[in-house]
């Protein structure tokens, strides 16, 4: 396949509308329907990966979550 700067173009669209799209379903439900106290998205980072004689795009999208639960501490 030929390389073209249209085709470069449409996949950085394509992955950046994704990065978009994952954070929003994340963020939108910050407790994931109860099963955790809270969750945090952190900022989305691109870069390149060679795998298999193959060059792909990579994203990485920190998530973090929180979960407390009840302790019963006794001295």
């Amino acid at each position: 396949m030929q390389d073209s700067q249209d085709v470069r173009e449409t996949l950085e669209e394509e992955v950046w509308d994704t990065i978009v799209q994952v954070d929003s379903k994340l963020s939108s439900d910050a407790d994931l329907a109860g099963n955790v106290t809270d969750s945090s998205v952190g900022s989305a980072t691109v870069g390149y990966i060679s795998m298999g004689g193959g060059v792909f795009r990579a994203v990485s999208i920190p998530f973090e979550m929180q979960i407390y639960g009840e302790v019963t501490i006794t001295p």
